[in-house]
């Protein structure tokens, strides 16, 4: 089942134009792919269809290699997601059982502006001090190098008292 009517691409009306560029015999209708090398009329090939997603990609300018077959799912995952569709609409579309689809799906620069837009109009209330048991995780932060960054934060701003920093020997061990 597809729909018809895309401002871009009509799905509906493209098939039908294929079908008067390229009209099937109604006797062969039954053994005859719809998607099929025009020269041949054979099911399309993997190598067919990389070659002329290259080519496409080649002849605007693009650097050919960067694409594949799997730019139609990347380019089909994205378009649906910036329209709006779920996550389930997404995974039929594509035909995924599974969350792998999560991977297809790229950001778009409209979607991006909207959502700068969005946080940039959003009030912000900070819950830190509200709740008592939240200044029990800061000193846990102080125990993580990867955070260090956020505690030497906390303590420049006075909400925290910052750990001894251990004394490096000219050996590098810390004593």
């Amino acid at each position: 089942m597809i729909g018809s009517g895309g401002e871009f691409i009509d799905a509906v009306a493209e098939v039908t134009n294929f079908l008067k560029v390229d009209p099937v015999d109604f006797r062969s209708l039954e053994t005859t792919p719809l998607f099929r090398d025009p020269y041949t009329n054979r099911p399309l090939t993997y190598d067919l269809v990389l070659t002329t997603i290259r080519s496409l990609m080649a002849s605007v300018g693009q650097d050919a290699s960067q694409f594949g077959t799997h730019s139609l799912r990347i380019g089909g995952a994205t378009a649906l997601f910036a329209a709006g569709a779920n996550e389930t609409v997404i995974r039929t579309m594509g035909r995924w059982s599974s969350d792998i689809h999560q991977l297809y799906v790229r950001a778009c620069f409209e979607q991006c502006c909207d959502w700068t837009r969005k946080a940039g109009s959003t009030k912000v209330s900070d819950l830190a001090g509200t709740f008592e048991e939240v200044a029990d995780y800061y000193p846990f932060l102080i125990h993580i190098p990867s955070y260090m960054y956020l505690s030497e934060s906390l303590c420049t701003h006075g909400m925290l008292t910052p750990p001894p920093r251990p004394v490096r020997t000219s050996a590098g061990c810390q004593h």
